[in-house]
């Protein structure tokens, strides 16, 4: 377990690691977006600028598989797309604001790119998925067939307020927490988060209710969002204390 920095300008609301592993962006509770470089063992800080000029709370972020997109989510239902230059990463690395893509009226619970990186879709408080393509701005049928979302190791995210089968039960959560997680497709594993700092190891898929797991604690606070960050490293966000901490995997 390992600290990453900090303190940050504002509660860390979410975060995404771009697929190289060396460039972290940081959704804040201000609305911002901060980026944590990291290269040959050093941390270099960087604000990234967006297209909106009074942001609400970033609830969402996801790189495109390629990492040549990164899309927004805010609590005020707006999500915009950076186009992230495919040079290689440097302290005066970041991603140019490219446009806003309208449509939702809720919170944005999770962002997730089809496997190609040319769209997009948005899960929404309110329960609705939007899906538009990236470069145009088009508004897409989301009921995509499951190749065009997942499979070949790539991940995927999930934001859950109810039971799910196998990965959270009404024994082991309240019923009124909200779990968040991320898949590993390499690894198959299955990293969550929940309102108490818990975070929560699980083969993937999980087929049987109660599946065994390996909880870890060291949040105070809700965790806000999670990461995979490579074959063995797992970054982790409490929402309250400002705590950013990455996991190591060890094989036993």
């Amino acid at each position: 377990m390992v600290s990453l920095g900090g303190p940050f300008p504002g509660a860390i609301a979410s975060m995404a690691w771009h697929p190289l592993g060396q460039f972290l962006v940081l959704g804040l509770d201000t609305g911002n977006l901060h980026g944590l470089i990291l290269e040959a063992g050093n941390i270099t800080e960087q604000e990234i600028k967006h297209l909106l000029s009074d942001p609400s709370e970033v609830t969402a972020l996801q790189f495109s598989p390629a990492g040549n997109w990164l899309a927004v989510g805010h609590r005020d239902g707006q999500v915009q797309v950076l186009a992230v230059p495919s040079s290689s990463l440097s302290p005066s690395y970041s991603p140019i604001q490219y446009r806003l893509l309208p449509g939702n009226a809720s919170a944005i619970m999770a962002l997730q790119f089809t496997k190609d990186g040319t769209s997009v879709a948005s899960n929404a408080r309110d329960g609705a998925v939007l899906c538009w393509e990236v470069e145009t701005g088009k508004v897409l049928v989301s009921n995509f067939s499951a190749e065009t979302w997942f499979g070949d190791g790539h991940r995927f995210t999930l934001t859950i307020s109810w039971a799910m089968w196998g990965a959270w039960s009404r024994d082991s959560y309240r019923s009124s927490a909200a779990v968040l997680g991320e898949s590993h497709g390499t690894l198959r594993l299955l990293a969550t988060g929940d309102v108490d700092g818990l975070v929560r190891l699980q083969r993937f898929p999980v087929p049987v209710p109660d599946a065994l797991s390996k909880d870890f604690y060291a949040h105070t606070s809700r965790v806000a969002d999670l990461a995979w960050a490579g074959p063995d490293r797992l970054v982790t966000a409490g929402m309250a204390e400002c705590a950013l901490i990455q996991w190591r995997l060890i094989s036993q």
